[in-house]
């Protein structure tokens, strides 16, 4: 009787997790990857308007174009007769993209992160005005991307120096 119980208990574990969407990760090098002119309109142009490029240094916009335009089916993960979502890592020096596509090919949620990027214009004098005399010594942006809620968030942690003084400052770039 505990054989068949515990028979019983596997086999509905298994017909449960059978069901449920596999995720691949795929690892990408963005030096190896091809830069994509503007004038393209990628499949995931929505995830490239999603965000204010005001507020997008360029380094960031030509990383997220590659994301935008990155072909999933042409990945030796992708299985075409099976529903999935795949989870592609992207990396360029110290920067660090985390993209969840579906089948697809669509993205429907990036963590990004950035790191040694320029400030943007708009924040670098908001910044300025804020602390006079301040260098701006690192700069760290971290840009979230959910499609499934419609919802970015861009932040940026800045570490300021004055003479022996640092001071790190964090930024909401929707603020």
């Amino acid at each position: 009787m505990k054989t068949y119980l515990i028979g019983l208990t596997l086999f509905g574990f298994f017909s449960i997790t059978h069901g449920q969407i596999s995720i691949a990760a795929v690892p990408v090098n963005i030096a190896e990857s091809k830069v994509v002119s503007k004038k393209a309109v990628p499949v995931n142009q929505f995830y490239l308007n999603a965000f204010d490029t005001e507020v997008t240094s360029k380094k960031v916009e030509k990383l997220q174009r590659i994301i935008a335009n990155y072909d999933i089916k042409k990945s030796s993960a992708y299985i075409a007769s099976k529903p999935s979502t795949y989870n592609v890592k992207f990396k360029e020096g110290l920067n660090v993209i985390e993209a969840t596509y579906n089948q697809n090919g669509i993205i429907i949620q990036s963590t990004e992160i950035y790191k040694d990027v320029r400030l943007p214009y708009v924040l670098n004098n908001r910044l300025g005005k804020k602390y006079p005399g301040w260098a701006f010594n690192k700069v760290i942006c971290t840009r979230i991307f959910n499609k499934e809620e419609n919802k970015t968030k861009v932040f940026y942690k800045v570490v300021m120096k004055k003479e022996n003084q640092k001071k790190v400052v964090k930024i909401d770039a929707d603020a």
